[in-house]
């Protein structure tokens, strides 16, 4: 098997700038998105706040970034009609929004990418839409860190029947999650007169769809270091037509548990795909592979059969790939021990040793939230840091000490701020501090995921100082909540974890 490789992550944003550069924001310079855009000029940055944006917006100007406040608080509702955010121009940056509600036909999307080149989509959201993203006629285009779930199709490469080129080549689709979806994860449509090639579908976790991918007349495509989980229909369906679709790589996957665990691809149509890696002998791993191992290489003896009778897997691997996310924890400058680091949502946890290390062993591909708790530390989450099948991430992490203000101080705080609460992720109940300057009207409110108001647990003139609010959540179920803290002039909102 291929040995572990420790890949640096750089948790930056695609932002493409200069000293010209402009930065607007919303709503501050301007009420609404489309109006933010509308402001821009190539190299500028659109910086949005946290809110419910009820609008379709449309992105014309190349190389302009979109960066939303929070990716799970920053929304953009196209209310049911059309594209949430349609792209027609290159080089554009688009990071931490929640894109919902787009429309129902079949040319709706949360997002649409048209005749658009180098543009990079990074940590949203695309729920409830007909496609969650639709490329069209698009190519050097990446797509990583977001979430594709209850949609239609996830992702949708549309096809151009009038053009003679490659509707959709040379994209990145990588550690996505993609699950969930109505009819499938990953969606070639059929083509006329060319193919969607040479694109990449590399560390996604693409789960729970009524069909994982179709990739008809698609050529010259690698899928691989995917983990391509329970499937109602085929994990992988492919086929050839009209003289295109084949020359696909498929290697390095994990189909698990798809069309009731039994034939998970099919093939059909008379092209050629390989499934599994020339250059090192390794396929994939199937489930309901049944076949012998007798020297113990990890690889089967027979071949798995692809349902058409056209493929097979000369190699099949005996044991699913798994992945893990690495790294160290201090102050800055000393190792800190005995942190909890949990990769949220899942059993798969550790502590730091004496060096401040720490290893989260097992992990599928795709995107992980990673939190990092210490009685003597400020909790830490990093949010959609990605996770390739085979490979370590290394991520490093700072924790900042403690620095709670004494509430019997007589002096007032020097800053409006809203604290992290202690602890988190929590059981139950959890304490919220916050500072106020000056004494003023305020409200805490609790948020669920997707925005909905849960609970106010304070509504009032407060005096100026340092206060304490305990929330009870024992009758809420475990996820990801949020909490706003909002005065006159200041809003402040932070995010915590209910486990149970």
């Amino acid at each position: 098997m291929k040995s572990l490789t420790i890949l640096t992550i750089l948790f930056v944003g695609f932002v493409f700038m200069t000293a010209s550069a402009t930065i607007i924001h919303v709503p501050g310079d301007y009420p609404t998105i489309q109006q933010g855009i509308d402001a821009c000029g190539s190299n500028d940055t659109v910086m949005v706040a946290s809110g419910t944006y009820i609008e379709n917006v449309t992105i014309l100007v190349p190389v302009i970034s979109l960066i939303g406040e929070d990716r799970n608080n920053t929304i953009i509702d196209g209310s049911g009609a059309g594209d949430v955010l349609f792209i027609g121009g290159f080089k554009v940056s688009v990071r931490n929004f929640t894109m919902r509600n787009g429309g129902i036909g079949f040319l709706d999307a949360g997002i649409e990418i048209s005749f658009a080149d180098s543009c990079h989509i990074e940590c949203c959201d695309l729920e409830n839409n007909y496609s969650g993203l639709c490329l069209f006629g698009s190519s050097h285009n990446t797509i990583s860190r977001c979430r594709f779930s209850f949609n239609t199709n996830g992702i949708h490469f549309r096809e151009d029947s009038l053009v003679a080129t490659p509707d959709n080549f040379d994209n990145t689709i990588q550690n996505n999650i993609i699950e969930n979806n109505s009819a499938a994860g990953l969606f070639y449509e059929h083509t006329f007169m060319c193919h969607h090639s040479s694109n990449l579908i590399t560390g996604n976790r693409i789960i729970n769809n009524d069909l994982g991918l179709s990739t008809i007349m698609s050529e010259d495509n690698t899928i691989a270091y995917n983990d391509i989980v329970g499937s109602v229909g085929y994990g992988a369906a492919h086929g050839m037509c009209f003289g295109g679709g084949q020359n696909n790589r498929w290697h390095h996957n994990n189909f698990i548990l798809n069309h009731s665990d039994t034939l998970q691809a099919s093939d059909v149509g008379g092209g050629i795909d390989y499934w599994y890696c020339v250059a090192d002998s390794e396929g994939n791993h199937w489930s309901d592979y049944t076949g012998p191992d007798n020297n113990g290489d990890g690889i089967g003896d027979i071949p798995y059969i692809i349902d058409g009778d056209e493929s097979q897997d000369l190699a099949p691997l005996m044991n699913p790939l798994v992945s893990s996310i690495a790294g160290n924890v201090s102050d800055g400058s000393d190792p800190i021990t005995d942190v909890h680091v949990q990769a949220i949502g899942t059993n798969i946890d550790d502590y730091t040793d004496s060096g401040g290390m720490y290893a989260l062993a097992g992990l599928g591909a795709g995107m992980y939230d990673i939190s990092f708790t210490h009685p003597l530390y400020q909790d830490t989450v990093v949010s959609s840091v990605p996770a390739t099948l085979d490979f370590s991430t290394a991520l490093d992490v700072v924790m900042d000490p403690h620095t709670e203000t004494d509430d019997n101080d007589a002096s007032a705080p020097t800053r409006f701020a809203l604290l992290q609460n202690y602890p988190n992720p929590f059981n139950a109940e959890t304490v919220i501090k916050f500072s106020l300057p000056q004494s003023r009207n305020i409200s805490l409110t609790i948020y669920d995921l997707l925005g909905k108001k849960i609970l106010t647990l304070t509504d009032g003139y407060l005096q100026a100082g340092v206060h304490s609010v305990n929330f009870d959540a024992s009758d809420l179920p475990s996820g990801v909540y949020f909490y706003r803290l909002q005065s006159e002039d200041r809003v402040e909102t932070k995010r915590m974890i209910l486990l149970k």
